[in-house]
């Protein structure tokens, strides 16, 4: 799947702190062109870091449906049409199930929101507490947390949408989770292919 690439909006999704991230959208949404995505960003913008009652901090729910995806492949052995159900609830949540397919200006906004939300997430991925091992004594090494991280990138482009025979629904989602992670990471095609050739 092609995804368009609108320079003017550049800047909104290569910044991932919300704060400044809607500033940046506020000033675009006057200045910029309307090219019939612009009601759509600011949706997908207002859900991902819409907070749940009594929140006391700010939130980015588009996170948590990059965490709990990956989580899926482990149920695998008592699929139910729950855990599908769930998937799709993450999907609905994070714009890919009601976008028109038929128009790539949406699909873009669609795809460059996940990207930025896998992007955010990454960099929570390189710190010491992140792929604990032995119960939290030791920490892992910056190696086995590219290489752990690259389990759920798979997990998320290869893993969950192959197994529970869901790779169309979860097209968009996976193109950009994959490739935020490729683009993040210098060693990430590198580290992303070994997982691939471990997995088959």
């Amino acid at each position: 799947m092609e995804y368009i690439t609108n320079e003017a909006w550049s800047e909104f999704y290569d910044e991932i702190e919300p704060v400044k991230r809607r500033e940046i959208m506020d000033r675009l949404l006057e200045e910029v062109e309307d090219d019939g995505a612009n009601e759509l960003r600011k949706n997908l913008f207002t859900e991902r870091h819409k907070p749940p009652k009594n929140a006391v901090r700010d939130v980015d729910n588009g996170i948590w449906h990059v965490i709990i995806v990956p989580s899926n492949l482990k149920l695998q052995y008592r699929m139910t049409p729950g855990t599908k159900s769930e998937i799709r609830r993450s999907m609905k949540a994070i714009g890919v199930a009601d976008v028109d397919k038929t128009d790539p200006v949406q699909v873009s906004a669609v795809y460059w929101e996940i990207r930025n939300t896998a992007k955010r997430y990454f960099t929570t991925c390189n710190g010491p507490k992140y792929a604990r091992k032995l119960f939290g004594i030791l920490s892992s090494s910056d190696a086995e947390q590219l290489r752990k991280t690259a389990e759920d990138v798979w997990a998320c482009a290869v893993g969950v949408p192959e197994h529970y025979k869901m790779v169309e629904e979860m097209r968009i989602f996976s193109d950009a989770v994959k490739d935020a992670f490729l683009d993040y990471y210098d060693d990430g095609e590198r580290v992303f292919n070994l997982v691939v050739k471990d997995k088959q």
